[in-house]
């Protein structure tokens, strides 16, 4: 694993092979770091995954629901990968910018179904939403279309503020 990172709610894990491992853990999937000494205190009939490291070490993915999926892909697929599932720019990219999310929300639709909306803005779930309207005091319910210049730019930096906040306490 030369390097992990993720696009919306993907966690992508780029390889030394050139491939990817790209994983979804949906609502009660996650992934364990298990010591090569020590047994995972996790029950062994949720684990989904396992890969062992040449040290011992092994990287577990337990999912009680089995929502979650994981894909083995050529690294030159991601974007085609994501284009597939008709992504829109992830919350964090430099590429989703004020303009942007504006741009974006300007639809008949509810702003929080908006944020939710993965082709709209991918990476925000729904207590994310609540905190960003929270954040930037904005009714969930307002229309999108009907959202200011100046409530589209506080939300892009409210969607900032939570989400790094997020990502920072795990």
């Amino acid at each position: 694993v030369l390097l992990i990172d993720r696009y919306g709610k993907y966690l992508l894990f780029h390889l030394e092979s050139g491939q990817a491992m790209v994983a979804h853990m949906k609502m009660t999937g996650n992934f364990l770091l298990e010591p090569r000494s020590k047994k995972h205190e996790s029950s062994e009939k949720y684990i989904r995954f396992k890969i062992e490291f040449a040290d011992g070490t092994k990287l577990l993915f337990s999912d009680i629901r089995k929502f979650g999926r994981i894909w083995l892909i050529p690294g030159s697929r991601l974007a085609e990968f994501f284009k597939e599932r008709k992504m829109a720019y992830d919350a964090l990219s430099k590429l989703c910018t004020p303009a942007y999310l504006a741009g974006q929300l300007k639809k008949k639709r509810d702003v929080k179904t908006l944020l939710l909306d993965k082709t709209c803005v991918a990476g925000i779930g729904n207590i994310y939403a609540d905190e960003m309207l929270w954040h930037a005091k904005i009714h969930p319910l307002k229309k999108g279309e009907d959202l200011t210049e100046k409530e589209a730019r506080i939300l892009y930096q409210s969607m900032k503020v939570i989400l790094n906040l997020g990502i920072r306490s795990g």
